[in-house]
């Protein structure tokens, strides 16, 4: 059988063409998504993390409305003390310019308090993260990735410090540098935000909270709490605004969600319509060219079935071979497919979130792929191929041996 498949080189070589590049462009969509969301240092919690990251202020007077990051005297006087979450941290990423002696044409700084080193997994090559006490205390203190402070000068590293918007930063801890896909982590250095503002007035804004929970069931809850808080405060009549969409999503939700600034839910429902109607489309390209290849194929070979039923072949045993060919030809496609979208990953990254618009990060090109959504997207290739050489194959088989001998019905 296998010699009778790979024989027909035409046959094979289209169908399995067909086949691998339907699988391996879902493949590389789906590799693209799972590499951001996929649990890993330092980011292994992520499926106990949940963020809030923007918020929409409107004037109870006026017909204004603010809309962006959190104001850091909100996230600290409403959102720090939450009852649900194990751990809660405020924070805010910026990107500036080069730090002079360095390769690095711009750098990511995180600006952060001390809880945030208990949410995260970092993995410090050398010394620690900064503490309560030095957060509290407003000292010059950083942490920096191991790839930056290789780029520091010579006396930088002896003397373990470097300057940074006019102020000059201890080196209390190296990290292994985190890519990119880890939005919530991915940085060259992490201070304390207490050392950059002194005051903490509530003009300084553009902040997130980040909130692990105990458990992975805790979000509902979580969901309320925060949907509480807001309801207080908008009841208050001293205060000058009614605020909204402080609402913690999910990882893969923040990236959904991205700098937009609307309260919608259907955004997911959205970014979930779109990416998978470009799915079935893409997969019903391949599908339906394996169809007609499959009915030209049987129709072929006509006279060899023939020959066969002359010689006792019976209709099971012709239709169990048509199909036996398919499921090869598939599965020659699947490997195929599943090997390109793995090399392509390794050369270059889809952009798939509206985040990855504003940020100076590199994407790595990295690539961990999905076992679960490549045998879901085989299975559906292997079903299609299937039902396509049924009904030609049935035919076949019921057909009389002297009309086979001649090339079916013409």
């Amino acid at each position: 059988m296998l010699r009778k498949v790979f024989g027909a080189r035409g046959h094979l070589a289209t169908a399995t063409i067909c086949i691998s590049l339907g699988i391996a462009s879902v493949m590389i969509m789906v590799n693209s998504i799972t590499e951001y969301i996929r649990p890993v240092s330092p980011e292994s919690n992520v499926e106990r993390i949940m963020c809030s990251h923007r918020w929409v202020s409107k004037d109870k007077k006026k017909d204004f409305r603010n809309m962006g990051g959190i104001p850091l005297s909100f996230a600290q006087a409403y959102l720090a003390d939450l009852k649900t979450p194990e751990a809660t941290s405020i924070f805010t990423d910026n990107t500036f310019p080069r730090i002079s002696g360095t390769r690095t044409e711009t750098f990511k700084a995180i600006s952060c308090d001390a809880s945030y080193w208990h949410i995260f997994d970092f993995q410090f090559v050398e010394g620690r993260p900064f503490t309560f006490d030095e957060f509290m205390g407003h000292a010059a203190v950083a942490v920096v990735s191991r790839s930056f402070f290789s780029q520091l000068s010579d006396m930088e590293k002896r003397l373990r410090r470097f300057a940074y918007m006019d102020k000059e930063y201890t080196i209390v801890g190296v990290v292994e540098d985190v890519r990119s896909q880890r939005i919530f982590t991915s940085a060259h250095v992490w201070i304390p935000y207490s050392a950059l503002y002194g005051s903490l007035d509530e003009n300084v804004s553009a902040f997130k909270v980040v909130y692990l929970l105990k458990t992975k069931a805790d979000r509902a809850k979580l969901l309320s709490e925060v949907k509480a808080v807001e309801d207080k405060y908008n009841s208050t009549t001293s205060n000058p605004d009614l605020v909204s969409g402080l609402t913690p999503h999910t990882k893969l939700d923040v990236l959904i969600r991205g700098y937009s600034t609307e309260v919608d839910d259907n955004l997911e429902r959205a970014f979930y319509s779109r990416w998978l109607a470009i799915a079935v489309v893409i997969l019903l390209v391949p599908i339906l060219n394996l169809i007609i290849l499959n009915y030209t194929h049987i129709r072929n070979r006509y006279a060899e079935m023939g020959i066969r039923k002359s010689f006792g072949a019976t209709q099971h045993s012709i239709s169990l071979l048509f199909l036996k060919e398919n499921t090869v030809v598939v599965l020659a496609g699947g490997v195929v497919g599943y090997t390109l979208s793995f090399l392509f990953g390794l050369v270059h990254h889809i952009n798939l979130f509206d985040t990855e618009r504003y940020t100076d990060m590199p994407i790595d090109n990295v690539v961990h792929p999905s076992w679960l959504s490549f045998v879901v997207v085989l299975v559906i290739c292997l079903l299609a191929s299937l039902l396509s050489g049924i009904f030609p194959s049935w035919k076949l088989a019921r057909m009389s041996v002297n009309s086979a001998l001649k090339g079916g019905d013409q």
